[in-house]
């Protein structure tokens, strides 16, 4: 009898625990109930196309997507949001009890500006069928998918990546990289990235760069900016795809595997100063 008491007495703080866990300890690291998370959680505001949850130590969460985020196909997360870095995107579910925050039946991709950010599996919609890709504008947390969606990273940092971790699986490229086009610029010389179907146009157009003492004069598919990029006619190359052979118990599996074709556009630019 003192045995199974004993026994019930575990059981019953094992529950206990949980329950504390997943309301506790990973609701208040990302936006949920306080109890033991260092930083105190300041609420929830809707801005703009985003439900965000601020924190005492001025770092914010975006945790879905607002009635005007839901109706468009492309989103961008910026890397402040009200002068607060933004440094989680997404809902870590804890044994299913909370719900995705992000509904929309038209999001494709969301471009992710910031170097800190952290993303969180299946925290979105599981009937939200055409969002599919996450594109990391910098280096940030190196996931390779979240759930069925694919982020992607500019060329360069996948191929750091694979140099420095050999035996991984490689990082997905974005195929289609927009360059500043001139010397010392930042971010490795990247603008912009984006990853859109082979043969098809290029649908979501970046902000145009600024660059002090010039004028941004259009995108261009050379670097001597000879022809310009027509968005509304020009298309990235057909796929094409070549022989792959892996191994899975023993078996060889011959397969197909698309071959990576990367498309540039560069910035021209315009000097304003006189002299």
């Amino acid at each position: 009898m003192k045995e199974k008491s004993i026994n019930s007495f575990k059981i019953y703080m094992c529950l206990t625990l949980a329950v504390l866990f997943a309301f506790g300890f990973s609701g208040c690291l990302f936006g949920g109930p306080k109890l033991t998370h260092p930083r105190d959680y300041y609420g929830e505001r809707e801005v703009g196309d985003f439900l965000v949850y601020f924190f005492s130590d001025d770092t914010c969460v975006v945790k879905g997507t607002t009635e005007q985020g839901n109706s468009k196909r492309f989103l961008i997360i910026p890397q402040q949001i009200e002068d607060s870095p933004v440094d989680t995107f997404g809902n870590k579910l804890i044994m299913n009890i909370t719900a995705p925050l992000i509904e929309s039946d038209v999001l494709e991709k969301v471009f992710v500006e910031s170097e800190e950010m952290t993303f969180w599996n299946y925290s979105f919609k599981l009937d939200c069928h055409t969002f599919k890709k996450i594109i990391c504008l910098k280096e940030c947390a190196h996931n390779k998918t979240i759930g069925d969606i694919v982020v992607y990273f500019p060329r360069y940092i996948c191929e750091r990546y694979s140099l420095e971790n050999p035996n991984t699986i490689p990082l997905s490229a974005a195929n289609v990289s927009y360059y500043y086009n001139y010397e010392d610029a930042e971010n490795y010389g990247y603008y912009w990235a984006d990853d859109c179907d082979y043969g098809g146009k290029i649908e979501f157009i970046p902000e145009e760069p600024e660059r002090e003492g010039y004028e941004f004069g259009g995108w261009y598919k050379e670097a001597d900016c000879i022809n310009e990029w027509d968005f509304e006619v020009d298309t990235l190359p057909e796929e094409v795809t070549e022989p792959n052979q892996t191994i899975v118990n023993d078996e060889i599996i011959l397969t197909e595997k698309v071959v990576y074709q990367e498309t540039i556009l560069y910035a021209k630019w315009i000097n304003t100063v006189k002299g």
